[in-house]
């Protein structure tokens, strides 16, 4: 029996937030999968990382049940101190609201995705906060995710 690497949800899962997310008139310019400690002066920038395993075995037929949590992350620059008037807090609250709708579009339209998860979604309501990154500040979103898959 093949056991799933979690690393192989978590790089589809970046595939598909990078084509929803990143690109010509899209809310982010960058998107990785994994936890990125300075973006470069990108903003909106997104990030997935892993956020924990359950697995049990079904004794039906001893196959394996495994239940694998994400954490997903929007970081956009509050205000842009070179420029306040061309990126301000209006801005980057309705970007936040942006991104927060295109990940749930996403989850919604990939829920069951055959190969990967029998079902994905939101494990809680997402968290926001102010972080400082590369000395600037900005607001971040954290989504939970939770994905279920089986091993034969």
């Amino acid at each position: 029996m093949a056991i799933t690497n979690r690393e192989t949800l978590r790089d589809k899962l970046k595939d598909l937030f990078a084509a929803a997310l990143v690109g010509t008139n899209k809310p982010m310019q960058a998107f990785y999968e994994y936890m990125k400690g300075d973006f470069g002066g990108q903003s909106p920038v997104g990030c997935i990382s892993s956020g924990g395993s359950m697995r049990t075995q079904e004794a039906i037929n001893t196959r394996e049940m495994n239940v694998f949590y994400f954490e997903v992350y929007s970081f956009t620059l509050y205000v842009d101190q070179a420029a306040p008037t061309a990126w301000d807090e209006q801005k980057a609250e309705d970007r936040v609201d942006l991104i927060e709708k295109t990940i749930a579009d996403v989850l919604v339209t990939n829920r069951t995705l055959s190969g990967f998860w029998e079902t994905i979604g939101f494990e809680n309501r997402s968290k926001i906060d102010f972080v400082i990154v590369g000395g600037e500040e900005y607001k971040r979103e954290t989504f939970y995710l939770k994905a279920v898959c089986r091993d034969n």
